[in-house]
């Protein structure tokens, strides 16, 4: 029944609008390329091709030349060099199959059995790629033979027109290239084998197999499968690297979601190991000290298989869903520095080796993120908003200490605080000070002057010195007699004449009676006539204390001019989002303009809170009809949606399809291309997470979120804001690809090419390409300062990459 639905699924997303191909129709080329114009600039590959007596060089290298154009035109990937040992490990193979006439990549001789016997066999490492094929020699009653280059496109061509093996030759990894070449018995077939490298295809001259600083010990496990390997291609897989935990010498392994992690590993045989890797191994001026015939670099302890990771969880409250594991200690003989990289095993099959990484997220406006959309029309207003200097009047009390007559900033500054009115200017200061009235007329007098200038002093220092004031003294007679009347237990004091309640107050029992109602008249009244500060600094705390004034007022039309002003410096990147955060709108229907811009405010400060897209997802409610609640309620649906099952695809993905048939559609697509992108990687994550994920309804969604994207990038800069949309989903291998055609335009930024640098060096299929090389030589000359201490966050294996690391070695001394 399940798969009745996938199938069911797949057809419909194509009448959705999801896709826009036949799923089905007849495959096309992986890499559909014209070769002609490698025989304009080569004409010795258009020569005859005879099978009895052909040059092998020059068939070798027209082979060569048509893959490099495939990798330049089809993938941006950097031209393969020939290597000896590796066309050595290819003839072992072609000559076989010409023997047996038959295109396989199985050989009867024990030693040369699979490719990675026949790679060591050679003289180079277990860590190539192999592919096979096979070309007609000559034609059958032909007057004429087949010229080189129609020989090696007939070999190239095979490889190119299915993804199993189009994504060898075409793989950025792999940097060199070995060709193997053999005619069979009767002349009829050439029989080729192609073994794809890296410097990961070669060990060091004088590898020794005693007093190693590495484990030669396999504990059982087997080189990398495929099919066995599929589940540890997930994006942000290389994140889970730092769940490896350091308490001392003790290694632990810490993840807070073991249901995320039995997806990943939570099969049988599956587990975890861990290598640690000597900076000592990767010294300058030497080779390599490692043997990559195995699977670690360094010292690898036992691998640990799942069962027993959750076995051993140190973690025993149940509420806590995630492991905390001790996996080992450091040996003794390990010395620092050193890194610690986290084998994944699948079924005993080493399937990754995730090392240390330092992914930087991009900071950019880019529109193509997912983001709500704000209501400019809601409310009917002409008014064009411009913030300008006002006028206002504010009053506030400092009660008197006892006999405290110095005053300090600090001591009016919670005072001012406490008013909630955004930064302003004294214009004047009007004191009226007061004080208790039992104290001498004299005394009470001149501790009042003294009290009210230190406070003006004080407030001089906070803002400026040209403080016009008016000081006048009270000595709270006046202040008494109106709370001795609103008393119940001292009412007939309120009667007395000034003197003879002076007179009262001199009885020292009465005196601390009346003490709590005479420490309220030791005061100073303030008045401060003041303009508000709207210099860039204070222009925002101004205009959303004036919003939520005027709001609260009911002038809806200037409260809407004067949000649309604040929504134009917040796209500006100028104002921030505390004060957001603080602008009052009551939570009705009447008011959801401005909620709707409020939220959309608040989003573009890295996304909502879980409360906040809950709150957005209601405030849809208020208005069934309006269209840009319906579609910021649902960005927040989906970026909180955990897909589960297949009946939650269709009906969403018929939600956000709606959509480009509405205004929203034309005013904003990039935003509903950007929340159906999202909702694509949120299927990819559902399919990845499947027990048997659905490869064809993988690449079907995978060409969508292509489709949706690429059609923006016409320039470095473009190229730079959709790259950090992928960084932002961690698919880290589209964010390559998408800046990989500009990295060599001179005009691009430092900061893009450091950012092409870091994401080439979070994976050995990355970090030992050509591409990683070129960054690291662009970083060094661009800034050295900067791109040594870069180097210094990623992992030590980056040197694996022999170019890498003599730039490294020359530049960060």
């Amino acid at each position: 029944m399940k798969n009745i639905y996938t199938y069911f699924l797949r057809f419909t997303l194509l009448f959705c609008g999801l896709l826009y191909f036949d799923a089905y129709s007849q495959q096309k080329m992986v890499c559909d390329v014209s070769f002609e114009s490698i025989g304009q600039a080569n004409p010795k590959y258009l020569k005859n091709f005879n099978p009895i007596d052909y040059d092998r060089g020059i068939m070798k290298q027209c082979v060569i030349d048509l893959i490099n154009h495939a990798r330049k035109t089809c993938n941006v990937a950097d031209p393969l060099i020939r290597k000896d040992l590796l066309d050595t490990a290819a003839k072992f193979q072609s000559d076989f199959m010409a023997k047996k006439e038959e295109r396989t990549y199985e050989n009867v001789v024990s030693y040369l059995k699979t490719t990675e016997l026949r790679a060591v066999k050679a003289g180079a490492t277990k860590r190539v790629s192999e592919l096979v094929a096979r070309a007609k020699a000559s034609k059958d009653n032909a007057k004429s033979d087949y010229s080189y280059l129609e020989v090696a496109t007939e070999v190239v061509n095979y490889l190119l027109k299915s993804n199993k093996t189009a994504n060898i030759p075409l793989d950025k990894k792999f940097t060199y290239i070995g060709v193997g070449l053999s005619v069979d018995e009767y002349y009829k077939n050439v029989y080729v084998s192609l073994v794809f490298g890296n410097d990961l295809s070669f060990n060091k001259d004088d590898i020794s197999f005693n007093k190693t600083t590495y484990t030669r010990k396999l504990y059982g496990l087997k080189p990398y499968n495929e099919k066995a390997c599929r589940k540890c291609a997930v994006k942000g897989i290389e994140d889970l690297q730092k769940s490896i935990v350091l308490k001392g010498n003790d290694i632990y392994f810490v993840h807070p979601n073991l249901k995320q992690l039995k997806k990943i590993i939570g099969r049988k045989k599956d587990g975890i190991a861990v290598d640690i890797v000597q900076h000592s191994q990767y010294l300058c001026n030497s080779q390599n000290d490692i043997d990559l015939n195995y699977p670690n670099r360094g010292v690898m302890l036992k691998y640990m298989k799942y069962k027993k990771l959750v076995k051993k969880n140190e973690i025993t409250d149940k509420k806590d869903k995630g492991v905390y594991t001790y996996l080992g200690t450091v040996p003794n003989n390990v010395n620092t520095p050193y890194d610690i990289n986290l084998i994944l095993i699948k079924n005993k099959f080493v399937c990754r080796t995730l090392v240390k990484t330092n992914i930087h997220p991009i900071s950019t406006n880019y529109s193509g993120k997912t983001s709500l959309i704000p209501d400019l029309t809601g409310i009917q207003t002409s008014i064009n908003y411009i913030p300008e200097p006002e006028k206002t009047r504010l009053e506030f009390n400092i009660p008197f200490e006892l006999n405290k007559s110095d005053y300090q900033p600090e001591d009016i500054e919670p005072f001012i605080a406490a008013l909630k009115e955004p930064r302003f200017i004294i214009d004047s200061l009007n004191i009226v000070a007061s004080t208790s009235f039992e104290g001498s007329d004299q005394s009470n007098e001149a501790l009042q002057k003294r009290r009210s200038e230190s406070i003006i002093n004080a407030m001089k220092k906070m803002q400026v010195e040209n403080i016009s004031y008016n000081i006048h003294l009270e000595d709270g007679y006046e202040l008494l007699i109106s709370d001795l009347k609103n008393s119940k237990e001292f009412v007939e004091l309120a009667n007395l004449s000034r003197n003879d309640l002076k007179a009262k107050l001199s009885n020292t029992k009465m005196l601390k009676n009346l003490e709590p109602i005479l420490k309220n008249h030791r005061r100073a009244n303030i008045v401060m006539n003041a303009t508000y500060d709207i210099s860039e600094k204070y222009e925002q705390g101004f205009v959303v204390n004036k919003f939520n004034k005027t709001l609260a007022k009911g002038d809806l039309p200037m409260a809407f001019a004067i949000q649309k002003y604040i929504i134009k410096r917040v796209e500006d990147g100028v104002y921030k989002k505390d004060l957001i955060d603080s602008m009052v709108i009551p939570f009705k229907a009447s008011m959801l303009p401005f909620l709707t811009n409020k939220y959309y405010m608040l989003s573009m400060f890295g996304g909502l809170s879980e409360d906040n897209m809950k709150t957005v997802i209601n405030m849809a409610k208020f208005d069934n009809k309006n269209q840009i609640a319906e579609f910021n309620a649902l960005c927040c649906a989906v970026l909180d949606m955990e897909i589960s099952s297949n009946a939650q695809v269709i009906p969403m993905q018929v939600k956000i399809d709606k959509f480009y048939n509405t205004p929203i559609g034309k005013n904003y697509q990039t935003k509903v291309d950007a929340l159906n992108m999202t909702f694509q990687y949120k299927v990819l994550d559902y399919i990845n997470g499947s027990d048997i994920p659905d490869e064809a309804l993988m690449d079907i969604i995978y060409n969508k979120i292509k489709e949706i994207a690429l059609p923006t990038i016409t320039n470095w800069q473009k190229a730079y804001e959709v790259a950090s949309t992928f960084i932002d989903y961690a698919d880290y291998e589209f964010a390559r690809q998408t800046m990989d055609p500009f990295i060599n335009d001179p005009k691009v930024s430092e900061d893009y090419i450091f950012t092409y640098m870091n994401l080439y060096s979070i994976d050995e299929r990355t970090y030992t390409s050509k591409k990683f090389e070129t960054a690291c030589k662009l970083a060094s000359q661009k800034n050295r300062t900067r791109f040594c201490n870069e180097i210094k966050t990623y992992t030590y294996l980056i040197r694996e990459n022999i170019g890498v690391k003599n730039i490294i070695c020359s530049e960060c001394k």
